[in-house]
């Protein structure tokens, strides 16, 4: 699985950037500092409602990810068992080619045997891969969902932190407390809160290195299914040929 952090970083761009640029855009020349205060409470709702609205358009688009996520991990799956339905018939083919071959009674027992060894191979390759799938997707699927849970936790401490911080501003121009104070007491609070944000979610995105360990496990365990299956395989096909007589 690909983890797409694509999503996050724009939440991030989003809620990083509007406290400060609603702030400024408060503040024009030549009009008395106490202008800010007077419109404080204004450019906090909107600053609220935009990042809301923000956060429930990607929440929107994190969904439609992982449906569309879901709905490939299913394609994956029916195109694995469309091949196996495949390979099926052909070996029932070439067994048949076989059991009408067979003339002896040693031979016919040779030909079942093989048939059963053949069948034995692969319903353990078989077993060993889906094994190694599962083991994989459920790993992705642990991980994408404590990242999940990461990023929901760091996004609403975020939301929290800039409403507590707009709250105290408002009340502190409330109160009577000087418009420069209010405006620099602000912006340090959301730059810290912005600045906890972004280094909780550096952390929460390293889940790449985890993602390829269980990767290469995955394809560890399936390369040794495959090399136990051509060994069974070969095994069988010599006992087989002995029973022919042939080295063929």
């Amino acid at each position: 699985m690909k983890v797409n952090s694509k999503q996050t970083i724009v939440l991030a761009a989003i809620i990083s950037v509007f406290p400060l640029a609603i702030l400024a855009a408060q503040e024009t020349p030549g009009k008395a500092q106490e202008a800010f205060c007077n419109r404080l409470t204004a450019a906090a709702s909107r600053l609220e409602e935009r990042i809301s609205e923000r956060y429930t358009k990607i929440e929107q688009k994190k969904s439609e990810k992982g449906t569309n996520f879901q709905t490939g991990r299913q394609a994956r799956s029916d195109k694995l068992i469309a091949a196996r339905d495949s390979w099926d018939s052909k070996r029932a083919e070439q067994i048949a080619k076989l059991e009408a071959k067979a003339q002896t009674d040693s031979q016919k027992q040779a030909v079942a045997a093989f048939k059963e060894a053949v069948s034995a191979a692969v319903s353990a390759r078989r077993l060993a891969v889906d094994n190694a799938i599962t083991a994989f997707r459920t790993g992705v699927d642990q991980l994408a969902e404590q990242r999940k849970i990461a990023l929901e936790t760091l996004t609403a401490n975020y939301r929290s932190e800039v409403s507590a911080a707009l709250q105290k501003a408002k009340t502190s121009c409330a109160s009577g407390t000087a418009a420069v104070t209010v405006r620099e007491t602000l912006i340090t609070e959301l730059k810290a809160a912005r600045d906890k944000f972004n280094t909780g979610r550096q952390e929460v995105d390293k889940i790449g290195p985890a993602v390829e360990e269980l990767a290469k496990t995955r394809n560890q365990a399936v390369a040794a299914a495959v090399e136990s299956y051509k060994a069974a395989i070969e095994q069988a096909r010599v006992d087989l040929k002995a029973a022919f007589g042939t080295n063929e």
